[in-house]
C-alpha cells in the first residue's frame, strides 16, 4: 500500500498534466517555522523547528507536495528532563477553489515522522495522515502567507489532534 501511494504522487508530482489554462508560476517553496512553550502540569516543555515544503503544480487548481521537517525539544520540571529531535517528511495534494493559487484550498498528506530521544535511547517511528483546509494570501506577484489548519491521525497510536500551520512562501 505505501509502495503504490509514493510511486503514484511520484509519477503525477514528475508529469505536468495540461488541463485547464496556462499560468505562470508551477513551482513554490515554503518555509513554515514552529516554535513553542507549554507547562503541563509542572513540566516545562520547549520546541523549535520548522518545515520546508516544495510544491508543484500539475494545473491551476492542483498541487502536489513534498515536505520535510525538523525540530529540537527539551522538557524539564518535576522529576523529569529529557529532550529530542524529530524529523517528518512527508507527500500530499492541494486542491485550490480559485484558479489563481488564492484564497481557500483542501489539504491531504501522507507522512512519516521519527524522533530520537536523546536520554533514553529509544526511536519513535510513525505514520501521519492528514486533512485539513488552508487560506493563501498573496502578498505580491512571486511572496504569499500560507495559513493551514489540519486534522491530523497518528495511525500508530490511533489518535488525531490539530495541527495548526503559518508559512511564506515564494513562486517561481
Amino acid at each position: 500500500m505505501n509502495k503504490t501511494l509514493i510511486t503514484a504522487m511520484f509519477f503525477f508530482f514528475t508529469i505536468s498534466l495540461a488541463i485547464g489554462q496556462e499560468f505562470k508560476f508551477k513551482k513554490e517553496i515554503e518555509f513554515s517555522p514552529i516554535g513553542n512553550f507549554t507547562t503541563i502540569k509542572g513540566i516545562n516543555f520547549f520546541n523549535l523547528g520548522g518545515t520546508v515544503t516544495f510544491r508543484r503544480y500539475v494545473n491551476p487548481k492542483l498541487a502536489l507536495y513534498g515536505e520535510f521537517g525538523a525540530g529540537f525539544a527539551k522538557a524539564s520540571g518535576e522529576g523529569s528532563n529529557f529532550s529530542f529531535k524529530s524529523y517528518t517528511f512527508g507527500i500530499g495534494l492541494n486542491y485550490f477553489f480559485k484558479e489563481n493559487q488564492k484564497g481557500f484550498y483542501a489539504n491531504l498528506g501522507y507522512s512519516n515522522g521519527r524522533t530520537n530521544f536523546s536520554n533514553y535511547f529509544y526511536n519513535d517511528d510513525t505514520w501521519y495522515g492528514k486533512v485539513g483546509l488552508g487560506y493563501r494570501i498573496n502578498l505580491s506577484e512571486r511572496l504569499y502567507l500560507n495559513l493551514e489548519q489540519n486534522l491530523k491521525f497518528n495511525f500508530g497510536e490511533k489518535s488525531a489532534f490539530l495541527d495548526p500551520r503559518i508559512g511564506i512562501g515564494i513562486r517561481f
